[in-house]
């Protein structure tokens, strides 16, 4: 945070228009103030898919479900790229719309065949199904290839749930990190 800190102190102009600073809030389990800082960017740009981001995570973590999907989609939308989908199927699945999670998975499923699809998304919709067992199966397929978006992985809280179990903690050790 003292990066951030320290780039906005330097360009508070370019500051009101990063949402780095809603991402670590996020990271950190400070739901209410990401969302605040969130809305401050799109206040000064709309279209930051990032901030879109942020602010749909952190109203998952609220609870507050139809309006992390819409933020989520409007990510997915802005961002142009179409495996944050994986984000939406999340928040449809423990939102208790696990139909339209599952056609999301089986649409990426699908194009996984034919173009490349991070595992890791996998493994953040089926979290977000509760499959455990798939949840660990997709995130050692993530280790297996290497997948960037591992390095985060003892602080997302879509992996909640797998904290405690042996596997997950195995895999962190193998990334290099530290359960949090």
């Amino acid at each position: 945070m003292q990066v951030i800190l320290r780039k906005e102190s330097i360009d508070p102009v370019a500051a009101q228009q990063s949402s780095s600073r809603a991402a670590i809030l996020y990271f950190s389990r400070q739901y209410d103030e990401a969302i605040d800082c969130a809305h401050r960017v799109l206040d000064a740009n709309p279209n930051s898919y990032n901030a879109h981001l942020w602010l749909g995570l952190s109203l998952e973590q609220k609870h507050q479900f139809a309006a992390a999907l819409s933020e989520l989609e409007q990510a997915v939308k802005l961002s142009n790229d179409e495996q944050w989908i994986g984000f939406v199927a999340h928040d449809l699945a423990i939102s208790g719309h696990r139909d339209r999670a599952r056609r999301i998975l089986r649409r990426l499923q699908a194009k996984a065949k034919v173009s490349y699809v991070s595992p890791w998304w996998m493994a953040i919709i089926y979290a977000g199904l509760g499959e455990k067992e798939r949840t660990l199966y997709w995130l050692d397929v993530a280790y297996q290839r290497r997948e960037h978006d591992l390095v985060f992985s003892n602080c997302w809280p879509m992996f909640n749930d797998l904290r405690k179990d042996g596997r997950f903690r195995d895999l962190l050790h193998r990334i290099g990190l530290q359960d949090s």
